[in-house]
């Protein structure tokens, strides 16, 4: 399905808006359960609607099977690159998060009422409708102002928090389903038809088993009660070793409780939460499934929709598990999913308040007791209960002049001592008396036996002035002091103006200003700037420059800075000793010549006058030319066998990957019949076609599409012809030929 482009205020999109983006090379809608709808769209910018891409324009796409079309808009285009565009676009729904909603006193107890609230309160006017079929008593409020769209859900509290449900995005309308899916009765084998590793983790950390116990302490002491051993799943003993988790039971039974009563609440505990059957966590790849023979095992899944249930049996462990759709990534231009993915039927977001509420209560009763030990830590620190004295000093008059930190509470025996007053902050490690070896005065001083520093201000050098005695010989030594690296900096009439510098990064020269020259120029070598020497305009390598090193030479002209090792720069030329590169300015040309590998290749349209041919060995013929076969329109083909089933029908399916350079919409299939009786092109579909005819009957086949980007091209006239001189004139070469056989007789 071709993608539709709508202007930024759109809101109905029947209609074909700005353009039918015919010439994008991919489309991919992603959307995952109560969480992200986006979509990915990559466009050639010599796409007849590449002008009218902006952000916040609206793509209308299909997001999945059966499903309608979606509205997302703009929010990021990427820079050209190899001629391509990337179109990042969310759904229209992400909308709500720029309406506010007001706090509202008054509490919502269904969830019709809650997001009827939201509406009615919004500061911003909201062009969405809501609708649920969630019956569930809850109370919900919103306290304070927030986005519709985090009231919605994916904050503690929202009305997905409170009241659950799947929510369901349809343009303009929001849903909140019950339950979105259907139960689809599909079944898959884990381990026969599909593995995954997320799932193979999944079975690995499975626990198969719970060690209950119960702790009592009261002041007469502490009184336990435990198992002599774990209580066990049924199919624990199906798992390669046992993986039991510790059961605190001590909020469920007020006095002491029997190894019958503990056995009885493990048993409910592994029931409750499915102990033994592992959360389901697979993602099945259609691209990567079509072509083998498990795909007829896993086919029924591209019939599937988001939220949608299936069932996932485990047969080395004896169980089965009920999983959801978590996850769809749609392919919109082949209409068919690239994969799904399968999770454990439980909401993504957050479980609802009702459900969630034991599992809090006991929570903050098993961790009381921990925050406590953390609180009387603090406590006992910040009184010096732990170590450390604060003292308060005072004068002859009884007033406090003086504060002391200390290791002990007296200044003859403290050792570790900080001491603060009137005229600063010291530091010592010998006591009381000092010395203080680390020291900041009031007036904003360090003593210089005190500081370390990599670098000081000048204005700690009078007057900007070296001492004659820091020259030797006419020379300035700078840095090699304790593994210091020196620099040298030289201005012009200002300190914005550096007309040189030499530091551990390279030399670098502004020739701009002490040359006199009208144009910006600027000499570097350094490491970081082409591994080499650079004539640039601008410092930091943008726009025009030339770098020079050993090993090539760069001429280019664009945004991007000249550094070392060379990355995308364009438009640009460059040379090496064997080769030769030249970069257009939207990289999506170029041409690249190179020694080494003997490979000359062209990003871009490629026409010649002549013939197009390639030499290959012809054994004892020696060295022969083949020639290109060339057609009015730009095609690919492929070729392929296939034998008619008992039914009739051969169905063949296209190379997905091969699919995705041509043109499905229409192409072409021949047929070669290998066999006595008939067979012909019944139906041709996007992904395969089907061919009808005698049962058993063997055929070879050939298709040909149009290429994409490519196919409304045919025949086109030659904007830049070769001229006439040059080209060859075969009458003239005809007539020259006859003149010369005419003067040899004449001679003979």
């Amino acid at each position: 399905m071709i993608p539709i482009l709508y202007a930024p205020s759109e809101k109905n999109f029947i209609s074909n808006g700005l353009g039918r983006l015919a010439e994008t090379t991919s489309c991919k809608v992603t959307e995952e359960r109560n969480g992200q709808f986006e979509l990915e769209l990559i466009y050639p910018v010599t796409g007849r609607h590449f002008a009218s891409l902006a952000l916040g324009c609206i793509l209308s796409a299909t997001p999945a099977d059966g499903k309608g079309r979606q509205a997302f808009r703009i929010y990021k285009i990427s820079k050209p690159m190899s001629g391509l565009v990337t179109v990042n676009a969310r759904h229209i729904s992400y909308q709500l998060s720029a309406i506010p909603t007001k706090a509202d006193p008054d509490a919502a107890t269904t969830a019709a009422d809650a997001l009827a609230k939201l509406k009615q309160n919004a500061v911003e006017p909201c062009p969405f409708t809501f609708w649920t079929d969630v019956t569930t008593s809850a109370t919900y409020q919103t306290k304070a102002p927030a986005s519709i769209r985090s009231c919605l859900g994916g904050t503690e509290g929202s009305v997905l928090d409170v009241f659950g449900g799947e929510y369901e995005w349809d343009n303009w309308t929001v849903k909140l389903h019950k339950s979105r899916g259907r139960d689809t009765g599909i079944t898959l084998r884990y381990g026969k038809n599909i593995t995954d590793i997320r799932q193979e983790d999944s079975i690995e950390n499975t626990a198969t088993g719970v060690f209950p116990y119960w702790i009592k302490e009261s002041e007469d002491g502490t009184e336990t009660a435990s198992l002599k051993s774990p209580v066990y799943a049924e199919n624990a003993g199906s798992y390669p070793y046992h993986m039991t988790m510790v059961l605190d039971v001590s909020q469920d039974f007020t006095e002491k409780p029997t190894e019958e009563q503990l056995t009885a609440r493990a048993l409910s505990y592994i029931k409750a939460n499915s102990l033994g059957v592992p959360d389901v966590s697979i993602t099945v790849s259609f691209l990567a499934l079509w072509q083998t023979e498990n795909y007829k095992e896993i086919a029924p899944l591209e019939r599937v929709n988001l939220c949608d249930t299936v069932r996932v049996e485990f047969p080395a462990l004896g169980v089965s598990a009920s999983a959801k759709v978590v996850k769809t990534v749609y392919n919109v231009l082949l209409d068919r999913y690239d994969s799904i993915e399968l999770g454990s039927a439980r909401t993504n977001l957050s479980g609802t308040i009702s459900g969630a509420a034991k599992n809090a209560e006991e929570t903050r009763k098993r961790t009381d007791s921990f925050l406590q030990k953390v609180v009387s830590y603090a406590t006992k620190l910040i009184e010096g209960g732990l170590g450390g004295h604060v003292v308060m000093h005072t004068n002859a008059d009884g007033k406090p002049n003086e504060i002391l930190i200390m290791d002990t509470e007296s200044t003859s025996t403290a050792v570790h001592v900080i001491r603060m007053n009137v005229s600063g902050i010291g530091f010592s490690q010998n006591g009381y008396s000092g010395p203080y070896t680390t020291a900041w005065t009031i007036d904003g001083k360090f003593n210089a036996d005190f500081i370390t520093a990599g670098t000081i201000n000048a204005d700690l050098i009078k007057s900007g002035t070296l001492n004659a005695d820091l020259i030797r010989a006419g020379t300035l030594k700078v840095g090699g002091v304790s593994d210091t690296v020196g620099s040298i900096i030289v201005y012009g009439n200002n300190t914005s103006n550096t007309l040189m510098k030499i530091d551990d990064t390279g030399l670098f020269f502004n020739a701009s200003w002490w040359s006199g020259l009208s144009a910006p120029l600027m000499i570097d070598m350094r490491p970081n700037i082409f591994n080499g020497m650079a004539i640039k305009k601008n410092e930091n390598g943008t726009g025009a420059a030339i770098g020079f090193s050993p090993a090539q030479i760069l001429i280019k002209n664009s945004p991007d800075a000249l550094v070392a090792g060379l990355g995308v720069q364009y438009p640009s030329c460059e040379i090496t000793y064997n080769a030769f590169r030249m970069w257009s300015a939207l990289m999506d040309q170029f041409v690249t010549m190179d020694g080494s590998s003997k490979a000359f290749r062209i990003v871009g349209s490629f026409t010649v006058s002549g013939t197009k041919s390639r030499v290959a060995s012809a054994g004892d013929y020696g060295d022969r030319k083949l020639y290109c076969y060339e057609m009015p329109c730009a095609m690919f083909g492929d070729t392929g066998e296939g034998t008619i089933g008992e039914d009739g029908l051969c169905y063949v399916p296209l190379d997905p990957v091969f699919t995705e350079t041509v043109a499905t919409s229409q192409y072409q299939v021949f047929l070669q019949r290998y066999g006595d009786g008939d067979c012909y092109v019944k139906e041709r579909h996007p992904s395969y076609f089907v061919v009808s005819g005698t049962a058993g009957l063997s055929f070879g086949w050939e298709m040909k599409a149009r290429q994409k980007d490519f196919d409304q091209l045919r025949l086109e006239r030659d904007m830049d012809p070769v001229s006439i001189s040059n080209k060859a004139n075969y009458a003239d070469e005809a007539d020259a030929y006859l003149q010369s056989l005419q003067e040899g007789r004449q001679n003979t």
